[in-house]
């Protein structure tokens, strides 16, 4: 019997309520039927391929087209399932959307012909749109004659214009398989299968239908299942031909976890169907066998999943035949920048730079190693042992990676050693086990490190692709390496800073010490017999000794580079500048201690006032001291206070300074004028003076001398103060 009955085909209106209620009977008799459950399942497959497309493809033909012939499918699927669900066979929507989507699925193949053919000029082009108008035209017509009951028997025109759509169609198919240029073909290949398929299927239907004058029940009965098959297909075929918008891509991560789902569930029912023939077969051992045939394919299962050759495998196949390219290039470069950046990790940056180029290619392991001067030290082992070897057994490796680049695969070069000329691999090199390919880390044209890589658990072959990402991925590990060493040198630097920074104070420290005793010396024979020279003299050593032995306290425990312990306590700036001012040569600078105040102090440790003063005093008379041979020379300190500062004011009248050398040079560290000196004074004087919150200020220009302005913090007010330096001769 035809399954297209013209008389079921009729829109009749039901005559009312009892109409309805012998159809809901009917429904009920028939139940969820095979073809209604086939072709629901084909309706859903469609539906989705066809909502993808249309959302995403906006602004080409040809996918539009898809989209369109996706979803008439799935509407006449869904409705030849609702209605054989509903009085057992289909009815006049049915017929319609089946031909309407038989014109559509037309339509997509001109319009794809149209675009990926070169061959197709424009007459063909031509006849292409007039074949494809007088098909609508035909379809019209048709389905007004059947949906409005003029048609009568004539039910073989439904099928003869069935066979005519699928033979345009697969002439169309023909011609876009023989006129698809090379390299669209790879894109293009599934969704001709998929559709050649069901058009052979079709045509085969209804060629049978049009010899008998009736469709064969089976076969309908499976056409539902059979669009089903073909969907993923063509869902490969979008993949790979790019059909949507851009925006949208299914990552490498996403068809891995899709396809080892699918490969699971498709196991598990090959297992119950195999359990369920063990149980009819088995007789009266039937369950106890399908209970441990069960329990032995779970455990099969949770092995093959828990199987990092397994896992590599799937994901090796997918991008093989799935994508264009084998790698997710986002997902990588996430990966590899993640891995060389973890912060968190305490290993070594060479053991992440070898885990993340193992990662790229599913390498089991590998070795680094680093150029150290004469040799090459393994800088990390990765599942591997490895030793360290000279420059001259990897000089020839070294030469041949450094005029090459190569990415170097030892099984390329054990078949052919005559494509490697000039190569040869160090003993410790060749000696691991599974060494697979050699990476050169190289950077501005230095070879860094070499890493070797192990095989992985899968065997692969590699391929331009897996060259090209291991060289990028090799200079960036290069750089990343070089910058680490920068920064490893850098950081010894500073160390090195630091200690000759802290050096260079304590030698400053000892030659004023030494420079405070050298002035008792040249006096002691002129004054030795004077008793108060004798005290100031052993007073002077003593201090000297006391500061020299905090001196090396400070150096054993301050592990600063300026930093001092805080031992603050009230300091009188007048004995202190008077002690100062005797230690100075008699009679080659006058100097003159004016107004020393009793009762000016301030808060601070009393051996660096001292060394501050001491130093500016020191300054003022070494600037002088060319002029002291005729007598002009002097050098004035004087002490006062103004508001709650002390000020004390070192005057010399030597050449001066301009201003550009007080603002750039004077209180910079290690820069100096003085033949033998270390230009620390000037910038330890003001940083300890800021220190103890006060400051330093100069006063000076070109050949007018200098005054030294030091402002102090003071410890307690005097009861009468003045508000300028004070003077006394």
């Amino acid at each position: 019997m035809l399954i297209y009955d013209p008389e079921k085909l009729r829109a009749v209106e039901p005559p009312g309520a009892a109409a309805d209620l012998a159809d809901l009977m009917v429904a009920a008799g028939n139940g969820f039927s095979l073809q209604a459950v086939l072709y629901g399942l084909g309706a859903v497959t469609f539906a989705a391929l066809g909502l993808m497309l249309m959302v995403r493809a906006k602004r080409k033909l040809s996918p539009f087209f898809f989209a369109v012939a996706s979803l008439l499918t799935a509407g006449w699927l869904g409705t030849v399932s609702y209605h054989t669900w509903l009085w057992g066979e289909p009815r006049v929507l049915a017929f319609v959307l089946e031909a309407a989507s038989g014109f559509a699925w037309l339509a997509f193949l001109g319009a794809l012909l149209w675009t990926v053919s070169d061959a197709f000029d424009r007459r063909r082009r031509a006849i292409l749109l007039a074949i494809a108008a007088l098909f609508f035209l035909a379809t019209v017509v048709v389905v007004a004659l059947y949906a409005t009951g003029i048609a009568g028997t004539w039910h073989g025109a439904f099928i003869g214009l069935r066979l005519l759509t699928i033979i345009a169609s697969a002439i169309l198919l023909e011609n876009l398989v023989r006129n698809t240029a090379a390299q669209d073909w790879w894109s293009l290949k599934f969704l001709c299968i998929g559709l050649g398929s069901v058009l052979t299927y079709d045509l085969v239907l209804y060629a049978d239908g049009l010899l008998f004058t009736a469709l064969n029940k089976p076969l309908i009965t499976a056409r539902g299942s059979v669009y089903a098959l073909v969907v993923p297909l063509l869902f490969l075929a979008t993949i790979r031909r790019g059909m949507w918008d851009e925006q949208l891509q299914v990552s490498h991560k996403t068809a891995f976890y899709t396809t080892a789902m699918a490969a699971i569930g498709g196991y598990l029912t090959i297992m119950a169907i195999a359990a369920y023939y063990i149980t009819r077969l088995g007789g009266t051992w039937g369950p106890v066998v399908q209970a441990v045939f069960l329990f032995g394919a779970v455990i099969t299962l949770l092995l093959v999943m828990a199987s990092g050759s397994s896992r590599a495998f799937l994901r090796v196949t997918i991008a093989k035949h799935l994508y264009r390219y084998k790698y997710d290039y986002r997902e990588e470069w996430l990966r590899f920048t993640r891995t060389l950046s973890e912060t968190e990790s305490r290993s070594p940056i060479a053991l992440r730079i070898t885990q993340a180029i193992a990662d790229i290619v599913d390498s089991t392991g590998g070795a680094l190693w680093f150029r150290d001067g004469e040799r090459y030290a393994l800088a990390a082992s990765l599942y591997t042992t490895a030793t360290s070897f000279s420059e001259h057994d990897a000089e020839r490796l070294t030469r041949f990676l450094d005029k090459t680049g190569w990415i170097v695969d030892l099984e390329d070069v054990r078949r052919n050693p005559e494509k490697y000329q000039g190569l040869t691999l160090p003993d410790q090199l060749q000696a691991i086990e599974r060494s697979w390919i050699v990476v050169p880390l190289a950077h501005r044209g230095e070879l860094l490190a070499i890493v070797l890589l192990l095989r992985p658990r899968t065997p692969r072959r590699l391929e331009w692709e897996d060259l090209d990402l291991l060289k990028l991925i090799g200079l960036h590990a290069a750089s990343f390496l070089a910058e680490h060493r920068a920064m490893q040198a850098l950081v010894e630097a500073q160390e090195f800073e630091r200690f000759n920074r802290r050096t260079a104070f304590v030698i400053h420290d000892i030659k004023n010490i030494v420079s405070e005793l050298s002035l008792f010396a040249s006096n002691i024979r002129r004054h030795g017999d004077n008793p108060r020279f004798r005290d100031d003299l052993a007073n002077a050593i003593e201090g000297a000794v006391a500061r020299s032995k905090r001196l090396l306290e400070r150096l054993r425990d301050d592990p600063g580079v300026t930093a001092r312990p805080a031992s603050h306590a009230p300091v009188a700036l007048g004995p202190l500048i008077d002690d100062i001012a005797r230690g100075a040569p008699e009679g080659v600078v006058a100097i003159s201690a004016e107004a020393s105040q009793d009762g000016v102090t301030v808060m601070g440790d009393e051996d660096r006032v001292r060394a501050l003063l001491g130093h500016l005093v020191r300054n003022a008379l070494e600037a002088t001291a060319e002029r002291a041979a005729d007598g002009h020379a002097r050098v004035r300190v004087s002490l006062g206070a103004s508001r709650d500062r002390a000020v004390v004011e070192i005057t010399d009248d030597g050449p001066g300074m301009d201003a550009e050398f007080v603002r750039d040079q004077l209180f910079k560290p290690f820069r100096t004028t003085k033949s033998g000196g270390l230009g620390i004074g000037a910038y330890q004087c003001r940083e300890y003076a800021r220190e103890l919150g006060g400051d330093v200020e100069v006063i000076t220009s070109p050949g007018s001398g200098t005054t030294m302005r030091v402002l102090l913090p003071l410890g307690q007010t005097p009861g009468a103060m003045t508000t300028g330096p004070a003077t006394a001769a």
